[in-house]
């Protein structure tokens, strides 16, 4: 499988993408995507939509950069191989 190369986002803009790709999971369900498949890509992406809002409120430390093609690579792979 190829992945597209994708922007790295910051703070509102990250947020914005993610709320946008979490819409995209929710329209493959059952069709590209299976349930399980669906739930846990919807549960990351709002993990670190938390973590950004987390770091927006904490003004000392450093933003968090998310790159969503490292993203996708990672959860592509079966869970065995990520731990």
């Amino acid at each position: 499988m190829k992945i597209p190369k994708f922007p790295v986002f910051r703070r509102e803009k990250a947020i914005r993408f993610l709320r946008d790709l979490i819409n995209e999971f929710e329209e493959q369900r059952s069709k590209e995507l299976t349930e399980k498949q669906v739930a846990a890509l919807i549960k990351i992406a709002k993990g670190l939509i938390s973590s950004i809002e987390a770091e927006m409120c904490a003004k000392d430390k450093p933003q968090i950069k998310i790159n969503i093609s490292e993203l996708i690579q990672r959860t592509s792979k079966p869970y065995h191989e990520l731990v």
